[in-house]
């Protein structure tokens, strides 16, 4: 798991105050371990019972929604990835980097699958390794200046359910699952993965 929600998770922790940040991270991470391990099963089962997923599979997380209730749940679990994919906060004063990351991103969404487009998983797992490091250095160098001024919020219930927020984007990339076992060598391997991704 790597990305922004990796670099927000310090101010999470420093929201639902410390100790109740350490707790209630290492408690989504449990959870969101087990519940990844459970849909990589899912999709193992589902590739050996339904031959035909063997091959490539558009969208593996709504066919999962679709063999296990029936068309209706299929179209539920795809309209449920495409909002919670698709919803922002309209407030955005960068209307010129949205259209120019826009016309940078199109030529990616004509690929077929992630399989196509590995390189990008590689270089965003080397910029957010490399933003905690920095994070960390520049951490280290301002501690003597700013320990004098560092203080703990008080704890809000408010803030909390930010950090809960926080948290919940942190580890949410479950919708990307299905499809990234599905373009996996070895999809019977993706618990490893994913618990070592969780690690």
């Amino acid at each position: 798991m790597a990305g922004g929600g990796l670099v927000a998770l310090p101010t999470a922790m420093i929201q639902a105050g410390f100790w109740t940040g350490i707790l209630l991270s290492f408690l989504m991470t449990l959870i969101f371990m087990f519940t990844s391990k459970a849909l990589g099963r899912n999709w193992v089962i589902l590739r050996r019972r339904w031959p035909v997923y063997q091959k490539h599979c558009r969208q593996p997380y709504p066919e999962i929604g679709r063999r296990a209730m029936g068309k209706w749940m299929g179209n539920v679990v795809s309209i449920c990835v495409d909002i919670n994919q698709s919803l922002f906060d309209a407030n955005i004063s960068f209307c010129v980097l949205l259209v120019i990351l826009a016309i940078c991103l199109l030529p990616i969404t004509f690929l077929n699958s992630p399989q196509d487009f590995w390189l990008a998983a590689v270089f965003a797992v080397t910029t957010t390794s490399l933003a905690v490091i920095l994070i960390c250095i520049g951490s280290l160098l301002d501690f003597g200046e700013c320990r004098q001024h560092h203080s703990i919020p008080e704890f809000r219930i408010t803030n909390f359910f930010l950090a809960v927020g926080t948290l919940l984007f942190a580890y949410g990339g479950h919708p990307a699952f299905p499809t990234i076992q599905n373009d996996m060598r070895k999809p019977e391997d993706f618990e490893k993965s994913s618990l070592l991704s969780f690690s």
